[in-house]
């Protein structure tokens, strides 16, 4: 299996279990990527949820819930973890985007968003373009997470 695309990650000063409850709450990701706005159920993921997500009122992108996994009851011990890979099903980007929380202790996590996409338009070409604008769409909604559980 070939890694995706684009990976970023964060390491976040704050309990795992709060950055997990607004990672894992899609209607949250208003607050973290600009200019966006997401239809989905107002709760943690779960398999089979669909999620709308529309950017500047011109890129939807549809998604479905395909895998959640949970590993650790204990949210300070490092083998806590969160996880969620949601199918990508366009019109504009097809593949798999992956949300991971991990515990790093009683107060800090590391968080990783990956996609692993391509676009329905302009084959391959396009592809080079798409991975920096999901990078920088990635840094910066992982810099508005940090911050806002922060102010938690």
């Amino acid at each position: 299996m070939t890694p995706p695309r684009v990976v970023r990650h964060r390491r976040i000063e704050a309990p795992a279990p709060d950055v997990w409850a607004v990672l894992g709450r899609l209607t949250r990701h208003a607050a973290l990527v600009p200019l966006t706005t997401v239809d989905a159920p107002d709760r943690e993921l779960r398999v089979g949820d669909r999620v709308t997500a529309v950017t500047a009122e011109v890129v939807v992108d549809r998604m479905v819930v395909t895998a959640v996994r949970r590993r650790g009851e204990d949210p300070t011990a490092d083998d806590w973890a969160r996880w969620a890979t949601l199918h990508k099903e366009g019109p504009l980007l097809v593949g798999d985007a992956h949300l991971v929380v991990r515990a790093r202790g009683r107060h800090a996590c590391e968080v990783l968003w990956a996609e692993d996409v391509r676009t329905t338009i302009a084959g391959a070409a396009l592809e080079p373009f798409v991975d920096v604008a999901l990078a920088i769409m990635s840094d910066r909604a992982l810099a508005r997470l940090d911050g806002l559980v922060a102010r938690a």
